[in-house]
């Protein structure tokens, strides 16, 4: 095993524009911008070597305000991060509020926004949590999970209703535990990793669907009536927005609930609705008065002609059941009705689902890692297992690191929405960076180093492909979401318009320091806001319509902003292997934006972290199932003999 790395490389280019030094010491280094401790003046920061002279006043002066203003500031008292910095609560509803637009607007944004804390559950909910995990296990150990069908057994849904399960995010006085979404979030990705259709459950459930839309704007009669069954898993919920004519484009919904006498009558059809059932409740965007509106629906335990499913051969989710609804005059009582926009009540599911995805994302790496570990200790070439391959080390390196980011992702983007933040935004990127990553190491990571046998029955790969890439449109459509992103933030910009200067050329970090990752994320952020004011100056609101170039502007926003949030969640890692991984992804990122080649330094990172995943060092994979080594000769042919198959 080699040594593990270790100190700073100073092979850098005059050229690189990097921050240097820690909270404790400052270090002014010709060609360099030195970040030092409180003391630190904006005559002590952003020295220039000749070599930079050419560089735009602007752009210095964007990381000497950086520097100083991450210099002088205190690190907040633990419980406190994100409470305040001028913002009230009603405000955190506004995108101009929002942590990556400030980012990209103001050269004081306190970057303690992208930071996330690491929250306990209280007794009720932990206690909750590990009943739940303990059936799954149990019954995945014994094959019981699915019946017949391939669906989660009906058993299964009534073991985990008795440890709790279904309850998790209800309030206990109404039959839950109470968990906020901070502590929830990241428990999702565990369940993940130990079966991911029992944590996809959840998901319509609790953050898509009805648990978390009356949580929020049910009145207290609508809590009390409703919310008890769905903590019980008496009923579970769905979450019915999408149509045969629209997805995203809500304007086009025809569904609407026309009102007679003191009730109302349902009318119209949903399309691809996850763990919708009779017996179960759904939260249904419809039309009332003309108006969007959010509609809690109790659909009876049989079907009749106002209301039915219609099933359909779909290939993920594998485990969930997914129907179309058809309502004809079904009656609803009005008071059912929840009192909200029903265009906020559906953003407001989706925003928790698109973090979900994040924690789903986390906790399928996991598995991939659990199944490639056996193999790459197993498997050799040339007299050397593979796991002891540099190519290997990588992929698996790559691996621990994406695991690491969603990780981070989650833990923000889900306490942002415990802090009332609206978090478009920020719900968003993580989305996509989750689902993203998970289709990038299906291809170049699991199937590349399982081979030909990732095409083997059993195999994550062979069995799960289909809900291995689904994520990317599950929620809206990757680049789609993006596209709506960037809208987003030109509307909120254009109202404010920025100077219009065209973006830095500046090159983050290429040694492996958290603190540096993050500043230079910072300035990759502001200097995207301002390449964002320049193209709006040029184009105005039309620049939406220019897709590829909204979307590519867009994608730089997104990856600068990851690139903050897991180097600020990895300097707060006592692990060095969490914080080895934290870094090598904001690394990564930061040779995607700056267009840089990746450094021995980075190479030599990336590898040992690999090297102590195929070792089974790598502590956020402890939990997941290792995978079996299964070979041709291992597994059954369905198809009967070669010579018989048709």
């Amino acid at each position: 095993m080699r040594e593990p790395l270790a100190g700073r490389s100073d092979a850098m280019s005059d050229r690189e524009l990097v921050v240097l030094g820690t909270a404790s010491q400052t270090r002014v280094v010709p060609g360099r911008v030195a970040l030092g401790g409180e003391a630190a003046t904006e005559n002590q920061v952003g020295h220039l070597g000749e070599a930079d002279r050419d560089l735009r006043p602007w752009q210095t002066n964007v990381l000497r305000c950086m520097a100083i203003g991450i210099a002088k500031r205190e690190p907040p008292a633990r419980g406190r991060m994100m409470a305040g910095y001028g913002s009230k609560s009603a405000d955190r509803r506004q995108l101009v509020a929002s942590p990556v637009h400030r980012a990209m607007s103001e050269t004081d944004t306190p970057l303690e926004m992208f930071e996330s804390e690491e929250l306990l559950p209280s007794p009720a909910a932990a206690d909750a949590m590990e009943r739940s995990l303990a059936v799954t296990r149990r019954h995945a150990a014994a094959g019981t999970v699915y019946d017949s069908d391939g669906m989660v057994a009906p058993g299964v849904v009534a073991d985990l209703a008795g440890a709790g399960y279904w309850g998790l995010r209800a309030g206990a006085k109404y039959g839950g535990s109470g968990a906020s979404f901070g502590v929830w979030a990241p428990y999702v990705a565990k369940m993940t990793a130990v079966d991911p259709w029992v944590a996809g459950l959840s998901s319509p459930h609790a953050a898509l669907g009805p648990v978390n839309l009356i949580g929020r704007f049910g009145d207290d009669e609508q809590k009390q009536r409703l919310l008890p069954p769905l903590a019980r898993g008496e009923r579970l919920g769905a979450f019915a927005v999408t149509e045969p004519g629209t997805a995203s484009d809500w304007g086009a919904i025809r569904t609407t609930a026309a009102r007679s006498g003191g009730g109302l009558l349902l009318t119209g059809e949903k399309l691809f609705i996850s763990n919708v059932a009779p017996g179960r409740t759904a939260g249904v965007l419809c039309q009332i008065d003309g108006r969007l509106t959010m509609l809690i629906v109790e659909l009876p335990l049989t079907e009749d002609d106002r209301f039915r499913t219609v099933s359909y051969y779909l290939r993920a989710p594998r485990h969930i059941t997914n129907r179309a609804l058809i309502f004809d005059q079904f009656p609803v009582p009005a008071a059912n009705v929840l009192d909200a926009n029903g265009r906020s009540a559906a953003y407001h599911g989706l925003n928790h689902g698109r973090v979900l995805v994040c924690a789903f994302s986390a906790g399928i790496l996991r598995l991939m890692a659990g199944t490639l570990i056996p193999w790459v200790q197993t498997r050799e070439t040339f007299g050397a297992v593979i796991g002891s391959r540099e190519l290997v080390q990588r992929r698996l390196g790559r691996l621990a690191a994406r695991i690491v980011a969603c990780d981070a992702l989650t833990a923000w983007a889900s306490q942002l929405l415990d802090r009332d933040y609206r978090g478009e935004l920020e719900c968003v990127l993580t989305k996509v960076f989750g689902s993203e990553a998970v289709k990038e190491a299906t291809v170049d990571l699991l199937l590349k180093t399982h081979g030909s046998r990732a095409f083997l029955p059993g195999n994550l790969f062979s069995d799960s492909i289909y809900d291995l890439l689904a994520p990317t449109v599950f929620e809206g459509e990757n680049e789609i979401l993006t596209l709506g992103f960037f809208s987003s933030l030109a509307k909120a910009r254009l109202a404010s318009p920025g100077p219009g200067l065209p973006l830095a050329q500046l090159r983050p970090a290429s040694t492996p320091h958290l603190e540096e990752l993050a500043v230079a994320a910072a300035a990759e952020l502001h200097g995207a806001g301002r390449e964002i004011d320049s193209a709006l100056h040029h184009e105005g609101a039309a620049l939406a319509q220019h897709q590829a170039t909204a979307v590519e502007l867009a994608q730089r926003v997104q990856q600068a902003a990851v690139m903050l949030v897991v180097s600020r969640y990895g300097a707060r890692q006592n692990d060095p292997l969490v914080r080895n991984a934290a870094a090598c992804m904001a690394s990564e990122l930061g040779q995607r934006l700056s267009g840089s080649r990746p450094t021995a330094t980075y190479h030599r990172m990336l590898t040992d972290l690999g090297a102590a995943v195929a070792e089974d060092r790598f502590s956020p994979v402890a939990e997941a199932p290792r995978g079996t080594v299964a070979m041709p000769s291992h597994v059954p042919d369905p198809r009967g003999r070669p010579d018989d198959r048709r």
